[in-house]
């Protein structure tokens, strides 16, 4: 499947370049970037078209799927470009500004009759379907808590528009946020019943937040801490106690290096897997690759980017209110 990339950059150059150097069914073929200037070299270092509208690179008759990796703020425009020139749509997350802006994109994707799915690549994570098993299998016993922290030194991110509400969905919360969101809806394969959250702004931070805690209550009884923050060393930590036993990974979301998921039993050690990350970028535009190819579902739906994007409103919505905020279904 030949991708077309709306919106290269930081992200397109440090994870989904090398992602189709390893994939087997994905080959990026064509871009566009905002930045005019910078084409020419793209183009040149990568190999890839490069096109100069948003609407000439959906149009490309060798661009079978649009990736979408643009601001968030143009997700939706650009999405809305590529279903009506009949093209599957990949977009990164979070997937809109909010979420009447994702019951928009799915319902275009609908009424284009072409596949829509969302690029939360932590599914494809070794690490995280290790967790994933365990809980299924029983191994923790009943689920009493979880936790889920992201974080990394933001200020020094070539990503400028990630400070500007304009173009953001919002701070940490969204940008990163959404992967803890999203994990932990996986991995605990239950869904978010209320959010409350508390959000902290600084100096540098723009109109985002710079850090924050928010509280998520599942629908089963497990209530889950999630910390992001963009002022700290890249963190990405995962822990969830059950009754019987619990999971700590240290590193549960990272792809540049080993990751150990440690099962404890009354704070022993008794089983420990060495997890390897480093290929879910082409697993997951494989893995999506496929599921155009196939007609089934993507590993990662609209209608589930929608459900994350409802958590990510509400802990703004309860941040403004300093109130605890039911999710309706």
């Amino acid at each position: 499947m030949r991708y077309g990339i709306l919106g290269f950059g930081h992200h397109a150059e440090k994870r989904l370049m090398p992602g189709f150097a390893s994939a087997l069914q994905s080959k990026a073929a064509a871009f566009w970037r905002n930045n005019e200037s910078l084409a020419p070299d793209t183009a040149e270092r990568f190999g890839l078209r490069s096109h100069a509208t948003v609407d000439a690179l959906c149009a490309d008759p060798e661009v079978d799927i649009v990736l979408i990796t643009s601001p968030d703020a143009l997700h939706l425009e650009h999405a809305e470009i590529a279903f009506r020139h009949r093209k599957p749509v990949f977009c990164e997350k979070p997937m809109a500004m909010n979420a009447e802006e994702c019951a928009r994109m799915i319902a275009a994707a609908d009424a284009a009759g072409v596949t829509l799915g969302v690029a939360h690549v932590m599914r494809l994570h070794q690490s995280v379907n290790v967790a994933r098993q365990w809980i299924q299998q029983g191994r923790l016993g009943a689920l009493l808590a979880a936790r889920c922290d992201f974080t990394y030194p933001g200020l020094r991110s070539p990503r400028s528009w990630i400070t500007n509400s304009r173009l953001a969905a919002g701070g940490p919360s969204a940008d990163v946020g959404v992967h803890c969101f999203d994990t932990l809806r996986y991995v605990l394969q239950d869904e978010v019943s209320s959010v409350f959250a508390s959000m902290v702004h600084d100096d540098r931070s723009g109109d985002v937040e710079a850090s924050a805690h928010i509280q998520l209550d599942f629908a089963r009884g497990c209530l889950a801490d999630v910390f992001v923050s963009t002022r700290s060393p890249y963190r990405t930590y995962l822990e969830v106690i059950g009754t019987d036993r619990t999971i700590e990974c240290r590193n549960a979301l990272w792809v540049d290096g080993p990751v150990h998921l440690i099962l404890l039993e009354e704070g022993r050690e008794i089983e420990r897997v060495t997890c390897d990350n480093h290929l879910s970028y082409a697993r997951q535009l494989d893995a999506f690759s496929d599921a155009v190819a196939t007609g089934q579902q993507p590993f990662c739906t609209g209608q589930e980017g929608l459900a994350n994007q409802k958590i990510i409103d509400a802990a703004y919505a309860s941040a403004r209110s300093g109130k605890k905020l039911s999710l309706s279904a």
